[in-house]
């Protein structure tokens, strides 16, 4: 799909709440014989005003080994989405010009990448993951519960990689372009279904939306 500019967003507060509520997402890289990618959890933060993006894949991933790291890496979030039917515009009774369509929203980031195999890197990093995931001490598990002959032994099974961003947009695709009618429609189908984050996520923008009813 290639989506209208109605639906890009460049919120950079937004996007990085909606990256962190759905953190496993795909890192793509070019390689010298096409595009690599890999579905891996990601953290997202601000280094010192610049956005960051880290995670690790597999030593035996050949992404790492075959990405060129002179060009620039793209990371994608994916979040809530869903099938939008025409029978549920209420404006359908009047006028059949509708046609099926997709909801979705989306983080895309492009920048610099870089991998390494430090320990001491590597262990803050996968020790900054599990702390994103587990609960709170003491019921949660950290790196520092295990031997740590093996959790070194472990490190060794990964690489880190860090993404500096240079291009943060969103596509939030939420029905903006029509009617507030319609627009409540699809909110109340999209909670019949049980589908209640993408129709939060509606409900969200049409609070915004200075069109009367």
């Amino acid at each position: 799909m290639s989506p209208a500019r109605i639906f890009y967003t460049d919120d950079e507060r937004a996007l990085i709440a909606l990256a962190e509520r759905h953190p496993f997402g795909d890192l793509i890289t070019v390689g010298s014989t096409g595009p690599l990618t890999t579905a891996v959890p990601l953290l997202i933060a601000k280094v010192q005003e610049h956005l960051v993006i880290t995670g690790h894949l597999t030593r035996t991933n050949a992404q790492w080994r075959q990405s060129r790291t002179d060009l620039e890496a793209l990371v994608v979030f994916r979040a809530e989405h869903g099938y939008v039917s025409p029978r549920w515009y209420r404006s359908s009774a009047q006028d059949q010009r509708h046609v099926p369509t997709w909801n979705y929203s989306r983080v895309e980031a492009r920048g610099t990448i870089e991998f390494f195999t430090d320990d001491e890197e590597l262990l803050a990093l996968v020790t900054e993951l599990t702390a994103r995931f587990e609960p709170p001490a003491p019921q949660g598990w950290a790196p520092s519960k295990s031997p740590d002959d093996y959790i070194r032994s472990q490190l060794k099974a990964i690489v880190g990689f860090r993404v500096l961003v240079n291009e943060f947009t969103g596509i939030r695709k939420l029905s903006q372009n029509k009617p507030i009618i319609d627009r409540e429609a699809v909110i109340r189908s999209f909670n019949e279904l049980g589908q209640s984050v993408l129709a939060s996520s509606m409900q969200e923008l049409l609070v915004d939306a200075d069109e009367p009813r």
